[in-house]
């Protein structure tokens, strides 16, 4: 796609054998090594078994010999494994190359334990070291992985109902042409691609009963700690700045600060309601930073509040917090919106209005 864009001007697409971004960053960290964890049948809901048998009955159907997986989310459904590579989002660093007979994994294997392996060793997949993926991809793409493996006897896939034997004309390697980098497409033989939308996106999609019933679970356990968040909010606003309160609407909102020393900010509120989702069941961390936001900054998009220029909760502006949580059972994300003073005429038309919408979708 960036070539064809390329072709009426006078500039050109370079591949390097280096990351630029290495060469110049001679100083960087070292890499974190964060743990891999196994995901619970119990919160999965499918075996790592029903799950290859799936994909490789996608490969069969398309005459594909194998797949190419690149995208961490897909990694992590298909092998039942999260980690914390990625802020804010449950996944490891890896890469997955799947055939009719091999299932395998890339990642730091410092991030494998023990317990790790032997669950992987249990379900038919081997572990390779993160920079194993570009080679093996070529040996993929030349017939050679199964000889790396010593693989005996035939080719062969197995299905829910035993095993079959893989045709010989299967040559195709599929890759997704929107998440597969070119350094591992640049291996494979442009004749014998095939580059389709990956079959696990639909399947990770599509949720199953236990999936859907741990989604409810957390919202649940969300919801619990948001409430809990709000009346607390709603009784520091009115011991600290004097506010009516969210429930005692006829009262104005002008009674003067309990204290001067002691104050609310965008901040320091958003870390309460972290708090209040810490303390519940199968909490791993929160699933976006927290848009805290007083009166004009709830209308910045994905505002994102600093302790040293955030503002102070003020009882006659509108405040917004829009922010969710992983759960080992699912993910939330959830947006509201809040006066604890008496709001204008002109906000309260147009809470209104965006609440009638709402309904009416």
């Amino acid at each position: 796609m960036g070539a064809c864009l390329l072709d009426n001007t006078q500039q050109k697409l370079v591949q390097t054998s280096k990351n630029l971004v290495d060469e110049v960053w001679k100083n960087q960290p070292p890499p974190e090594i964060n743990p891999v964890i196994i995901h619970p049948l119990e919160f999965s809901g499918r075996s790592i078994k029903d799950k290859l048998n799936d994909l490789r009955e996608n490969l069969m159907r398309e005459k594909a010999r194998g797949i190419i997986i690149t995208t961490l989310d897909e990694v992590a459904w298909l092998y039942n494994i999260r980690g914390s590579d990625v802020s804010y989002c449950p996944v490891v660093h890896a890469f997955a190359i799947v055939t009719s007979n091999l299932a395998l994994l890339y990642v730091d294997k410092r991030k494998v334990s023990s317990e790790v392996l032997s669950y992987m060793e249990e379900n038919g997949i081997e572990v390779r070291e993160y920079g194993a993926v570009s080679s093996d991809v070529a040996l993929l793409a030349s017939n050679q992985l199964n000889a790396l493996f010593a693989v005996k006897g035939t080719q062969a896939e197995v299905t829910g109902n035993g095993t079959k034997e893989m045709k010989d004309e299967f040559e195709l390697i599929w890759a997704d042409p929107t998440s597969c980098c070119y350094a591992l497409y640049s291996n494979l033989d442009a004749d014998k691609d095939l580059l389709r939308p990956s079959p696990l996106a639909l399947a990770k999609a599509i949720k199953n009963p236990v999936e859907l019933e741990g989604l409810k679970r957390a919202h649940v356990c969300d919801g619990a700690a948001v409430v809990q968040y709000l009346f607390w909010l709603d009784h520091q606003m009115q011991e600290i700045y004097g506010a009516s309160g969210y429930f005692l609407a006829d009262v104005g909102a002008s009674k003067k600060k309990h204290s001067e020393t002691i104050k609310l900010t965008e901040v320091t509120a958003s870390d309460k309601l972290e708090g209040f989702r810490a303390s519940k069941e199968h909490f791993r961390g929160l699933s976006f930073p927290t848009i805290s936001s007083v009166g004009p900054n709830a209308a910045i998009i994905h505002y994102a509040p600093q302790a040293e220029t955030c503002a102070e909760l003020d009882p006659d502006r509108i405040y917004l917090f829009d922010s969710g949580a992983q759960y080992v059972d699912g993910t939330t994300d959830i947006t509201r919106t809040v006066h604890f003073g008496k709001p204008s005429e002109h906000e309260k038309a147009c809470y209104t209005a965006v609440s009638v919408f709402h309904c009416s979708l």
